[in-house]
């Protein structure tokens, strides 16, 4: 009799007792990994795609910022300059000075 009372205290051992309670923790398991991988994913896009645009999008383009310091200067010089396109020399002068010749022609202060 001890045999057989060995083998099925070994079968009540190996049991679960509540499977249902033993599911609801493995589903809730799941659920809770996936909605923190998913979260975690979530953040990572949103730094990687706020540092893109700090570090790529917000930045001018470096050859822009060279041609319009170029074209500040040359706006800010009076006299000829030799166009670049052309070879033509052409004369200037400084927009302040074409603003007050447009007012002094048409009678404006």
């Amino acid at each position: 009799m001890s045999t057989t009372a060995e083998s099925v205290d070994a079968e009540v051992l190996l049991d679960d007792p509540e499977p249902g309670s033993s599911w609801f923790i493995t589903i809730a398991s799941i659920v809770v990994l996936v909605v923190l991988l998913v979260a975690l994913a979530a953040l990572f896009f949103n730094f990687s795609n706020a540092e893109f645009d700090r570090k790529v999008v917000d930045q001018p383009a470096k050859r822009l910022m060279e041609l319009r310091n170029e074209q500040n200067l040359m706006l800010a010089e009076s006299g000829e300059y030799t166009d670049p396109d052309t070879g033509v020399a052409k004369r200037r002068i400084p927009i302040q000075a074409a603003m007050e010749q447009i007012a002094a022609q048409h009678g404006g202060g």
